[in-house]
């Protein structure tokens, strides 16, 4: 009789990259909590959803642009029951590397197998100096 194959668990270098992974990297690189990071990545992760679900395009500099586009419909061909098939219209979601991103990849040596191209290095943000605060205009009475 037909055996069951062994499913093997991936490792997490198979995997990628995981949001907790992120997470883990900034709280360790710029010294703040987990659930700090956490809540941050959190709320950015829920601001893209919103703009992208209102059709809102959005630019991250250095990294690229999302944009929403619509795909129209079309006639396409199931292989198995070798008919035509409707497909419907939907949205899509589009993604551009910046120009600076697509230099930084086209320039980066391909990796050995099993080791990584090195990441530009995030700082820390500096911290600002308390501002000033401007002089309140007087009320009239």
């Amino acid at each position: 009789m037909g055996e069951k194959k062994k499913r093997r668990s991936k490792k997490i270098e198979e995997v990628g990259t995981r949001k907790i992974d992120i997470v883990r990297k900034i709280a360790e690189d710029l010294k703040y909590g987990k659930n700090d990071v956490k809540a941050v990545l959190d709320a950015f992760l829920d601001l893209i959803k919103a703009k992208l679900m209102s059709l809102q395009e959005i630019s991250l500099s250095g990294i690229g642009t999302f944009k929403v586009k619509e795909r129209k419909a079309r006639q396409g061909f199931n292989p198995i029951a070798k008919t035509k098939m409707d497909i419907p219209a939907r949205m899509a979601i589009k993604f551009k590397l910046s120009k600076d991103l697509r230099r930084a990849m086209k320039d980066a040596k391909v990796p050995a197998e099993g080791s990584t191209v090195e990441a530009p290095k995030a700082e820390a943000p500096k911290a600002e100096a308390p501002k000033a605060e401007a002089p309140k205009a007087e009320e009239k009475k």
